[in-house]
């Protein structure tokens, strides 16, 4: 099936066999994003932490943020 298809499909009546992965096409592309926290506070008034991680080539980078 296509990208769409995949998307927004009926998937709750297809069986694993009928859907195919989706390739992101380069990396950069797509990203996840995470806020953690409030931590207790660490030197710095730093309490809480910001995590990115690009899907195509599980890049990470992470960046502790004040109260």
């Amino acid at each position: 099936k296509c990208e769409k298809c995949q998307k927004h499909g009926d998937v709750h009546i297809a069986t694993p066999t009928e859907l195919n992965s989706l390739a992101t096409p380069w990396s950069f592309y797509r990203w996840g994003m995470n806020i953690l926290g409030p931590f207790k506070m660490a030197p710095g008034q730093l309490k809480y932490l910001i995590v990115a991680i690009d899907y195509c080539t599980k890049w990470i980078k992470q960046k502790h943020w004040p109260a």
